[in-house]
């Protein structure tokens, strides 16, 4: 939708705000709604990046093996080309190639300054519908939602309220971390070093050092299997998806 936008010179701005007012009516929210937009972007930038350090690359390796007895001629065309590709990058013309694109009805090469407008005019958007959707994002919060798909959040707290765990119980939050992962109930993004971070200033925010230092040394991906955990553990997700 975006990039096709861009393509034939669309107002993006606007067609956001249009597609955010359909996307609620079937159920897509305001927050996975730009989301959705913000991944677009970064998978843009990703490709950009890309595409560029492997012409640098190519520029690198055939650097290694211009023969010596190049023509004056030859190696100023050469030259050419490698400085014209970073003049390109330092002032944002550089460009995903059309090919990229082939499944889109237009499909052009996209600018580094076009990517960069849309990511502005993500931004745009969100701010500009920011207050319409304000319920929502402040019920998010309470949700964690940056973190958490869904509701997952209640399951994470009903866990760790049911068994009142603390910040020295790792296997169980190991435990936690593992199936919520499994299960894609946390952002793709969210890592385990970021789930400690989390965990230590949104639930453990008075830890000693120490036990801040345990607990980042002693919560794996793994856990050890326990039944009686992962039947609680099945139980609460169960209850609270539901709902």
């Amino acid at each position: 939708m975006i990039c096709e936008a861009v393509f034939l010179n669309k107002d993006i701005v606007s067609l956001l705000k249009e597609n955010q007012a359909k996307a609620k009516e079937n159920g897509v929210g305001y927050i996975e709604f730009f989301e959705n937009c913000d991944t677009v972007y970064r998978n843009l930038k990703g490709e950009l990046n890309k595409q560029i350090e492997d012409e640098k690359q190519l520029i690198l390796e055939e650097l290694k093996y211009l023969p010596s007895d190049i023509s004056l001629d030859d190696l100023e065309d050469r030259l050419k080309r490698y400085f014209d590709f970073i003049r390109r990058v330092k002032n944002d013309e550089a460009f995903i190639e059309e090919s990229f694109f082939n499944e889109l009805s237009f499909p052009q090469k996209l600018y580094a300054h076009q990517i960069e407008k849309i990511e502005s005019d993500i931004k745009t958007a969100k701010q500009d519908l920011y207050r319409e959707n304000s319920k929502e994002i402040k019920d998010s919060k309470n949700l964690h939602k940056d973190i958490f798909k869904y509701n997952s959040f209640r399951v994470f707290e009903a866990f760790v309220k049911r068994k009142d765990l603390k910040v020295y119980n790792h296997t169980d939050l190991s435990f936690l971390y593992t199936y919520l992962k499994r299960d894609n109930l946390l952002k793709e993004k969210w890592e385990l070093s970021d789930f400690k971070d989390w965990i230590l200033s949104e639930i453990f925010k008075d830890s000693s050092e120490q036990e801040i230092r345990n607990l980042r040394k002693n919560l794996h991906e793994k856990s050890k299997e326990d039944p009686k955990r992962f039947r609680l553990y099945e139980d609460l997700k169960n209850e609270v998806l539901r709902k």
